[in-house]
């Protein structure tokens, strides 16, 4: 699908008097479409729009360059490469037939940082947290970093119930290094929490990142096919050089 392609008509989703995704997408034969979602309060943009397609969902927002020129500006949002490393396994591994990058909750502050949808065989939603901190996951203390999980996993379990009620539902946290000890411990006692109250969350970090990198990079060996996903391509492009390449 072209990324300048512009579709008028869009269904309308949940919180101002629409469906949800969840729902619009259910049983859906995956047509084309178009459907706005909510841009962060402080990023000066208007609604944002979503372009669907059965194998690549691309994020946009429209903005107006002055108040003398209503015209939209169609501009293009980069997802952050480890995020779009997550996305890519999603789609290439998991084969999941839907991926968007950076949704926006409309109600609330931060984002989904990647969003997966498989529809065959069996329907599933994986909402994927995504910190690429490559000198060891940290968002200050040992406290606040185990706080600052708890509400991104709060954060997607909430946007997950209302937009996705009756799918099953699976949450990860991507990181590809945590340094063991008290945080790894942390994560482990995080698992056995959830699970006891039936809470499908997956700590995806250093040797399972690892595996499933590896996963993608054989994928990407075996693939040529052009892509728009710049993290899948740059795995194209390294299996592929003629000579040795050490790191």
């Amino acid at each position: 699908m072209s990324r300048s392609r512009q579709d008028a008509s869009c269904p309308r989703m949940k919180g101002r008097g629409q469906p949800s995704l969840g729902r619009m997408w259910k049983g859906a034969a995956l047509p084309p479409l178009s459907v706005p979602y909510a841009a962060p309060s402080h990023s000066g943009t208007g609604p944002s729009r979503i372009l669907v397609s059965s194998t690549r969902i691309s994020c946009r927002s429209t903005r107006r360059s002055s108040r003398s020129d209503p015209g939209p500006i169609t501009t293009f949002t980069p997802e952050d490469i480890g995020e779009n490393l997550v996305g890519s396994y999603l789609r290439y591994v998991e084969g999941c037939d839907l991926v968007v990058h950076n949704t926006f909750l409309a109600e609330k502050q931060g984002e989904i940082d990647v969003l997966g949808i498989t529809l065959q065989p069996e329907r599933q939603v994986i909402f994927a947290e995504v910190t690429t901190h490559i000198l060891g996951m940290s968002y200050g203390d040992h406290d606040k970093t185990v706080r600052k999980l708890r509400d991104k996993i709060k954060r997607a379990t909430d946007f997950a119930d209302e937009t996705f009620p009756d799918e099953p539902k699976r949450y990860e946290i991507w990181s590809p290094v945590v340094h063991e000890g008290k945080l790894t411990a942390a994560l482990e006692e995080l698992a056995r929490e959830y699970s006891e109250v039936d809470l499908d969350v997956l700590f995806v970090v250093n040797q399972l990142y690892a595996e499933r990198v590896q996963a993608l990079i054989d994928h990407a060996r075996r693939n040529s096919k052009a892509t728009s996903d710049p993290a899948y391509r740059l795995l194209q492009v390294l299996t592929r050089v003629r000579g040795t390449v050490r790191f």
